[in-house]
């Protein structure tokens, strides 16, 4: 599905993982893992405010997940910049609490490290 070619390769450029400064993203992923449509997201944000605030939805509804640790979820202005150190570990996190099951999944780092691949930089990562 759309959402496992997604999330199957974070590529990391300037410091930053490409594809994920809106929220956009990470909203797609807890509607679907929480199988509902949360409100007040902006679907189309032009302003770094409106990017934070979507990163700041989707946190709130993932800090209700019992076991869900909260390590990065305060992280919204950090996630809004897209910076893989908060971002791919809260991805890992997101994936242990709801016990999202895969049969490709690779080692990914707690402490949410970034390996060099090539010429460019991806992420390790447990597809979800």
């Amino acid at each position: 599905g759309g959402l496992n070619e997604q999330t199957a390769s974070l590529q990391v450029v300037d410091g930053c993982l490409q594809g994920w400064s809106d929220g956009l993203a990470l909203i797609h992923l807890v509607e679907t893992i929480e199988r509902r449509t949360l409100h007040g997201v902006e679907r189309s944000p032009k302003a770094a405010a409106q990017r934070q605030r979507n990163y700041e939805k989707a946190l709130e509804t993932l800090r209700l997940k019992k076991g869900m640790p909260l390590t990065y979820c305060y992280s919204a202005a950090r996630l809004a910049r897209a910076d893989p150190a908060a971002l791919v570990p809260l991805l890992l996190q997101v994936r242990l609490a709801y016990k999202m099951r895969t049969s490709k999944t690779q080692p990914l780092s707690v402490d949410g490290g970034v390996h060099a691949a090539g010429g460019g930089a991806a992420a390790s990562w447990c597809t979800v």
